[in-house]
């Protein structure tokens, strides 16, 4: 009989609070919806916090200020040494600070010559140079312009006009090939923006790097700690439920259920058991 009247006293209680929480509804279930959403908060960041510590340590031991990922920024490089070959026997070496060009380009030019327009003009026809190997200029300009020709594919020809010739213009007297190359200076230094595709695959390496960063750290973690800061998280998020009239009646009924049971077991003369209701 006790165990029956603490269980009467216990659905009562629930459904009178119940009954407060339903009156006050949309004071009640906004601080249920912050709260709930500050746990999932929570949980996320449980999830997140190995990747967040792992790209914290990575960026810090991996990174300096001229090679910051996600940014294309200014850094200190090796500046370009451009070296010319011509087939007229012609070879120049020159510090270049502009990165825009080619790493290698090998052409056809004409001689000047004086154009309709009483302008000197001359014809460039660019080649394909990929899978072709230029180690030996020597043995590239011992070829014939037909050999040349048959062997290498046409990229580009375009025509070049000028008013006057400079000290550099006057050495394509004569058709000839030009080969140019580049690579670093060992003594000269620039300053440069950071190309697209260098910030791209730095970045690509820092995510790449950061995500198995954080994968050990998650490993780790689950290694060592019995218990998480997301499973303390998801039972607190049981005690705070959205309220509604369908709670209400299912607590209802089962007061008024329990409460008629009880009434017919107060009574002095024994009730069956079929005569008791069930919730």
């Amino acid at each position: 009989m006790e165990n029956n009247e603490g269980g009467l006293e216990l659905y009562e209680k629930k459904f009178e609070t119940l009954k407060e929480q339903l009156f006050n509804r949309k004071s009640h279930n906004l601080r249920t919806f912050v709260i709930r959403s500050l746990i999932n908060c929570g949980i996320g960041l449980d999830y997140a916090l190995p990747f967040i510590i792992a790209t914290f340590i990575i960026g810090c031991a991996s990174f300096d200020d001229e090679n910051v990922p996600f940014i294309r920024d200014e850094i200190v490089d090796y500046a370009s040494v451009e070296m010319i070959d011509t087939s007229l026997g012609f070879h120049s070496e020159k510090v270049s600070y502009d990165y825009d060009y080619d790493d290698l380009s090998f052409e056809h030019s004409t001689a000047w010559k004086i154009g309709d327009e009483s302008l000197y003009e001359r014809t460039i026809t660019t080649y394909v140079t990929e899978g072709i190997d230029f180690s030996d200029v020597d043995k590239i300009f011992s070829m014939t312009k037909d050999e040349i020709t048959d062997k290498f594919f046409v990229s580009n020809i375009k025509t070049i006009k000028k008013n006057e010739l400079d000290e550099e213009d006057k050495m394509f007297d004569e058709d000839s090939f030009t080969i140019v190359q580049h690579k670093d200076s060992e003594t000269e230094y620039v300053v440069r923006k950071e190309r697209t595709s260098e910030n791209l695959l730095n970045s690509g390496k820092f995510i790449i790097i950061a995500l198995v960063g954080g994968a050990i750290l998650t490993f780790q973690k689950r290694l060592f700690l019995k218990t998480r800061i997301k499973d303390k998280l998801n039972g607190e998020k049981e005690k705070y439920n959205y309220v509604d009239e369908k709670e209400l009646d299912k607590y209802r009924k089962i007061y008024e259920i329990r409460e008629e049971n009880m009434a017919l077991l107060s009574e002095e003369c024994e009730v069956p058991s079929y005569q008791l209701r069930k919730k």
